[in-house]
């Protein structure tokens, strides 16, 4: 069994796919330290969508509906759970990729996934 939507099915998507997902990571690591140093209403109005924004210009040009593609992958997992899960403010970070069309298009595809939906409906009620 392969899991090609973690990690890509050639060496240069598995490489692309990391440099997104660490990317990601960037753009969190910013929201945590923004916290500590309480400019979380800057973050959302400025670090975020600016980050968001050089996001949708790698993937603008990709065919489908999900961030990479026609399918699903490890990208769409991350920054869905991140911008439609993670964040505090869900409304702010909304209006951040907002002027996203295709990063918007992509978090709305995940979350109709009826695998998201059937996660979100029965996983388990945590403090995480």
């Amino acid at each position: 069994m392969t899991f090609d939507f973690l990690s890509g099915s050639t060496d240069e998507e598995a490489a692309f796919m990391d440099g997104m997902t660490e990317h990601q990571r960037d753009i969190q690591d910013a929201y945590r330290k923004a916290k500590t140093d309480g400019k979380v209403d800057e973050y959302f109005s400025e670090a975020l969508p600016k980050s968001l924004g050089l996001v949708e210009k790698i993937v603008a040009g990709k065919s489908g509906p999900f961030m990479l593609g026609d399918k699903p992958t490890i990208v769409d997992v991350v920054f869905y759970c991140f911008l439609c899960e993670f964040l505090d403010d869900k409304d702010k970070a909304k209006a951040a990729y907002e002027t996203c069309p295709k990063i918007k298009a992509a978090m709305e595809a995940f979350g109709a996934l009826d695998s998201v939906k059937t996660w979100q409906e029965t996983r388990p009620k945590t403090m995480f």
